[in-house]
Formats: C-alpha cells, structure tokens, sequence
C-alpha cells in the first residue's frame, strides 16, 4: 500500500498544478479507454492520444486524480505502469 501511495503522490514531486477542467477531460477519457486486464501506461497512452497532451501530463493528471479520490484505486492491489490498474469500482460501466 506504502508503494502505491508514493506512486500516487508522485504529481506533488513533479510539481504538477492541478487543473480542473483538464481533470475532468481526463477522467472523462480514462474511464472511456479503462479495462479490468489493460495496463496503465496503455491507458494513459490512449488518453494522451485522446486529449492530445503529453505523457507526462496525462501520467500526472492520472496520479493527482487518484491521489483526490477522482478516480477510485483499489489500495489494497500494487499499481505500476506496468501492470493493470485495479478500481475500487468498475468505471467502465459507471
């Protein structure tokens, strides 16, 4: 849980500055390209794509988002770009 959190938090190390109506496009869109069995970072390439921002702003965006409960990560499983990222619900059909 520590991991996931410092992974989390890492929008505070980037000094990211949060930016509301972009947060709100991007969970419009990570909830459009999330699946159960999809890694994170093919999420966030998607949502890139999508919003036409860079990966590290959609990466920093996605950890702000989780970090102010924006998106509902399941604390319990470990979170990597490299692995599936696991909701505490299932946005994808919210």
């Amino acid at each position: 849980m520590l991991e996931t959190l410092r992974f989390v938090r890492g929008w505070f190390r980037h000094q990211y500055a949060p930016d509301p109506a972009l947060e709100d496009r991007f969970v419009a869109q990570f909830i459009a390209h999330y699946a159960p069995n999809r890694l994170l970072s093919e999420v966030l390439v998607r949502v890139s794509r999508s919003l036409r921002q860079t990966m590290n702003s959609v990466e920093d965006a996605f950890r702000y988002c989780a970090w102010s409960g924006r998106i509902q990560l399941s604390l319990a499983h470990g979170l990597a770009m490299d692995a599936p990222v696991v909701l505490k619900a299932d946005l994808a059909h919210a």
